[in-house]
Parts: C-alpha cells; structure tokens; sequence
C-alpha cells in the first residue's frame, strides 16, 4: 500500500494555501450550518479534497442570495401590437 489513507485529507492551513485564501476564511467556512465538510481526529479538522470539490461545486449551482427576477411593472398585450394595427409611437392607430 503505497498511499496513506489520510492521503486526499489536508489541513485548514493547506486547504487555505490551495483556494488561495486566508487560514481564517476557511475556519468561517467550517463554522456555517452548510460549510465545509470535514472530519475532526483529535482537535484539528481534516478536509477531505473531493468532499471539498463537491462542495465548491455545490455553491456554483445553487448560489446564496441570488435575486429572483422582479414581475413586470405593467401587463404586456396578449396580442402582438403588429396584430391589432396600433402603432406604439403616439398611440396612433392606423
């Protein structure tokens, strides 16, 4: 067996180094209701890079906060003013 089983776990500090953020970025990730998964063995957590990948992912594809589009301020025609023969410049009919 030439690999460790803790082989694809890393530390807060490395998974920090490897997202490119701070130490402290990664502990308020952990911290949330839906943060980072990871495995406590003894008082440091371990992160599990596939489980963070999925994760990443996961937040790509339902983002948080995202706006809903607001409804249209007035009611568009059902019909098509092309149709009726109404001209919109001036609300000339012709």
């Amino acid at each position: 067996m030439s690999e460790t089983p803790l082989a694809e776990f890393v530390t807060k500090e490395e998974l920090a180094q490897l997202l490119r953020r701070r130490p402290r970025t990664i502990e308020r990730w952990t911290g949330k209701p839906d943060g980072l998964p990871h495995v406590r063995l003894g008082k440091e957590p371990l992160y599990h890079l596939p489980a963070v990948r999925d994760w990443i992912l996961s937040k790509i594809q339902r983002p948080v906060g995202a706006r809903k589009l607001a409804p249209p301020r007035r009611k568009l025609p059902d019909t098509p003013p092309e149709a009726t023969g109404e001209i919109l410049l001036g609300h000339m009919k012709g």
